[in-house]
């Protein structure tokens, strides 16, 4: 049986922030109304009850630490290289927030803004409208996030509709680590994803449209993996960045499997996407929030359109037509190995 109630969570710019939590006897989630945040993940184990995101405690230190921990991200999830696009010959400049790059909706992304929140038939809906021109993009969007269990499972659907041609790439920010939050470093813990190439990207993390093919290289995940062993290699493009920041181009909706090697907690992610960003957490350092966390101590697994699809003609574009309406699913599926 589900249950959904509320919680006061903060005070952020004279508002009050709540904490919407959908709980039933596997799994516990919380959701701020600001940003749209999952802030809170419990695994009801036999053993103990296991918080698997990390995340912060008041939404300053959420806007403070620029993580997008936990966050709900849009207009566009990742980077568009110069801040700039073309779309049916005109051009549109965006925040540059990312050096030269626009990253997650510039400078005032949506996990960084208040969400209009109600419960809806055992679901948590977030909805926020965008402006025509909001963040350089085109388009007023009517944008809503929508929550539910299903038994293990923790779903997440986006819904938007504009009043004219625009943008729409949303994706969720969790930082995963299935041992519990604030439980050390991932290295031990086994990752699979469903994929034979990734983006090839420069020094600034900029796709150029290239595909690398993963196979004999730290990137093939192809197989259930430690990922020590992977991010301590000497490869270029892992070194460069500190661990992995790399899109990886998905073959189905089944997407990545991910287990913590203490608990034996598996995730199981289903996308409608067509890419996933594998990031480990290679910026952290030290940040203060339910727990402390170091560099390594996470993995986001986004699910989201290839980065800075716009410009490149080799990946599919997230163009959403006016007044059409579109939706993508994000799906954790939690069991035990």
């Amino acid at each position: 049986m589900n249950m959904v109630y509320t919680k006061k969570f903060d005070q952020y710019l004279e508002k009050e922030v709540t904490l919407y939590v959908l709980e039933n006897e596997y799994l516990q989630v919380g959701i701020t109304d600001f940003g749209a945040i999952l802030q809170q993940f419990v695994v009801k184990t036999p053993q103990k009850n296991v918080d698997i995101v990390c995340g912060f405690t008041s939404c300053n230190d959420y806007v403070k630490s620029g993580a997008h921990m936990g966050g709900t991200i849009g207009r566009v999830a990742n980077r568009i290289a110069n801040a700039t696009f073309l779309l049916n010959d005109k051009r549109y400049y965006l925040d540059k927030n990312d050096g030269e790059a626009s990253l997650h909706g510039g400078f005032s992304g949506y996990d960084c803004r208040f969400f209009d929140a109600k419960i809806v038939n055992e679901k948590v809906v977030m909805s926020l409208l965008s402006k025509d021109n909001d963040q350089g993009y085109p388009g007023e969007l009517q944008f809503d996030v929508e929550f539910s269990l299903n038994k293990n499972t923790l779903k997440i659907e986006f819904f938007a509709i504009s009043k004219d041609c625009t943008l729409f790439a949303p994706t969720n920010h969790a930082y995963f680590n299935l041992n519990g939050e604030g439980s050390g470093t991932v290295y031990d813990s086994k990752l699979y994803i469903n994929a034979e190439k990734i983006s090839v990207v420069d020094k600034n993390l900029i796709a150029n449209g290239k595909t690398l093919d993963v196979k004999d290289t730290p990137f093939d995940f192809s197989h259930l993996k430690t990922i020590a062993s992977a991010i301590r290699s000497d490869n270029e493009l892992v070194r460069c960045v500190g661990g992995f920041d790399h899109n990886y181009v998905l073959k189905g909706e089944r997407a990545a499997t991910f287990i913590g090697d203490k608990t034996r907690i598996k995730l199981d992610l289903k996308t409608n996407l067509p890419c996933l960003q594998l990031y480990t957490a290679n910026f952290l350092n030290g940040e203060k929030g339910k727990s402390i966390y170091q560099k390594h101590s996470a993995v986001c697994l986004e699910p989201q359109f290839a980065p800075n699809a716009i410009n490149l003609d080799q990946f599919q574009k997230p163009i959403l037509q006016a007044n059409q309406r579109v939706s993508y699913y994000i799906e954790y599926e939690i069991t035990e190995e």
